[in-house]
């Protein structure tokens, strides 16, 4: 049988639904005042808003790339779960105010362009679309995209080749979970990255990537308390020193060479 709200929650969902409706409809003109005084040239709060917004919706491996590209300091704090952590939202805050306004804007651009950077790890020798930001930008500068790559080919084709791995794409995956928890990526996001990355050979790729980075931490805390317990086994050795069976050992070998 069909469930029947009663009269009661039939009145309450009409209250929810106008208070609903009344907040949206106060947003969008709350939006549209905002758009109307907007002035010709952005002032630097507006500018400043746009550029952390822009950067923060960019995901945390395009993160990495503009702090690499822009050589910023990533210090590490401690997360909830005791893991090591780069919090790049905040570092890209500090870096954006000590910005002059044209840097700023230029900030942007390059904000729009680091996600080409990505090379698909199912197809490394993928080129550059034509029709991508960083292929059209550099025409516009008059960049020839394709320069770069064609010395970097020259340069690898004189060095030797590393043996090939004979480790199964699973086993890659779980060396890949405990490298990036090791340098305190945050776990959910090494989940995703791994679900991304296996979305199309694996039948429920969400449970594989959790299950294998669960594995990935269960042998860094298991490889961290086996070190804590032979520290700790080593500093009682030396504490107590030599035993006596020890020390009578000693004495004959120190007599037969006498």
């Amino acid at each position: 049988m069909r469930y029947q709200p009663t009269p009661q929650e039939q009145a309450l969902r009409k209250k929810e639904a106008l208070a609903e409706r009344v907040e949206k409809l106060t947003r969008v003109r709350v939006l549209e005042a905002i758009r109307k005084k907007l002035p010709d040239v952005l002032s630097r709060p507006d500018l400043e808003m746009v550029a952390l917004d822009y950067f923060r919706r960019l995901g945390h491996d395009n993160h990495r790339r503009l702090s690499k590209l822009y050589a910023w300091e990533e210090r590490k704090s401690k997360t909830s779960w005791g893991a090591q952590t780069v919090d790049f939202e905040k570092i890209a805050a500090t870096a954006v105010q000590d910005m002059k306004t044209a840097d700023v804007q230029r900030f942007l651009v390059v904000c729009a362009l680091v996600p080409d950077l990505y090379c698909p790890g199912y197809n490394p020798r993928q080129p550059l679309a034509k029709d991508s930001n960083l292929a059209t930008t550099a025409g516009r500068h008059k960049i020839d995209s394709q320069d770069a790559p064609r010395h970097h080919h020259e340069e690898f084709a004189h060095k030797p080749l590393a043996q090939s791995s004979t480790l199964s794409q699973s086993e890659h995956d779980w060396a890949y979970a405990k490298r990036a928890l090791a340098r305190g990526d945050d776990p959910e996001e090494v989940i995703r990255r791994i679900t991304d990355y296996r979305a199309d050979d694996k039948h429920d790729p969400a449970y594989y990537a959790r299950h294998t980075v669960l594995k990935a931490q269960a042998d860094i805390q298991r490889t961290l308390s086996d070190r804590k317990g032979a520290c700790r086994q080593t500093g009682e050795e030396i504490n107590q020193g030599p035993t006596k069976a020890n020390w009578h050992e000693s004495e004959a070998d120190h007599q037969q060479h006498e």
